[in-house]
C-alpha cells in the first residue's frame, strides 16, 4: 500500500491499488510542508499531491494516477539536487569578491579515474574527457537576498562559461533550457530522443532536465 500520501487541494483525491486505498480531505495534510521541502531552500513549490511509495507497485499506482488525471508528474530521489555547472582564475576571484554572502561559494569537483575509463558513447553523459566540474552556490539565511544571490551566481557562471566544454553534469543543473540539455549530452542526445520516443512518447515524465520526444504527427 502507499506508505504515505500528502495533499494540498480544494477537493478530495483518491489513489487506489487493489485492496489498499487512501483518501485525504482538507486543504493541507499533516506533514505536507515537511514532505514538499527541497534541498535548495530558494525553491518553494507546492504540489497538489505527494505520494511516498513503499514498493514498485506503489510507484506504478502513483504514475498511472497522475497520467489518468492529467496531472504534472515529478519523480524525486533521496539525494540532494540543486535543480538546478576550466581554468579562469581572474574570473573566479572577481566573482568571489562580489559575493553577496560569506556563505556563498564555488565547489570544484575533480573528474578523473573511473570517469575517464568509460567511453563517451557508453552512457548518456559524454563529457568523459572533462577534468573538473564546477558548482556555484549562492547561500544566505535571509530569503530577501534571493534575487541578489541569483544575479551574482549567473554573472559568475557567464564569466567562466566560455572557458568550459559547454555542457554540464545533469544533476547539478537548474532549469537552464533545452540548449543546455543538448550541450550536456552532446552526440548522445539524438539516441536519447529515440529512447524517449519509444518509452515516453507523450512526455509524461517531463519535470526534469527534459529530453523532448519527436512531435507526433496527426494521422
Amino acid at each position: 500500500m502507499l506508505h504515505t500520501l500528502h495533499a494540498r487541494r480544494e477537493k478530495p483525491w483518491s489513489c487506489r491499488r487493489q485492496n489498499a486505498s487512501k483518501s485525504q480531505n482538507g486543504s493541507v495534510d499533516e506533514g505536507y510542508d515537511d514532505a514538499r521541502s527541497l534541498y535548495n531552500g530558494m525553491i518553494d513549490k507546492r504540489p497538489r499531491l505527494i505520494a511516498r511509495c513503499a514498493d514498485v507497485a506503489d510507484v506504478m499506482t502513483a504514475v498511472h494516477f497522475g497520467r489518468d488525471n492529467n496531472l504534472l508528474v515529478a519523480i524525486r530521489g533521496g539525494g540532494h539536487y540543486g535543480p538546478g555547472l576550466g581554468s579562469c582564475d581572474d574570473a573566479h576571484l572577481e566573482q568571489a569578491a562580489k559575493a553577496r554572502s560569506e556563505l556563498s561559494l564555488m565547489h570544484l569537483y575533480p573528474i578523473d579515474g573511473a570517469v575517464h575509463r568509460v567511453g563517451p558513447t557508453e552512457t548518456a553523459w559524454n563529457c568523459r574527457d572533462a577534468t573538473w566540474s564546477m558548482v556555484i552556490a549562492g547561500i544566505d539565511p535571509d530569503p530577501s537576498n534571493a534575487g541578489a544571490l541569483k544575479t551574482w551566481a549567473k554573472a559568475y557562471w557567464e564569466a567562466v562559461h566560455p572557458y568550459t566544454m559547454g555542457g554540464a553534469y545533469v544533476n547539478f543543473m537548474m532549469e537552464e533550457g533545452e540548449d543546455r540539455v543538448k550541450a550536456t549530452y552532446g552526440d548522445n542526445y539524438e539516441r536519447l530522443v529515440e529512447a524517449k520516443n519509444t518509452y515516453d512518447p507523450t512526455n509524461l515524465f517531463r519535470v526534469n532536465q527534459n529530453i523532448k520526444p519527436t512531435p507526433q504527427q496527426e494521422a
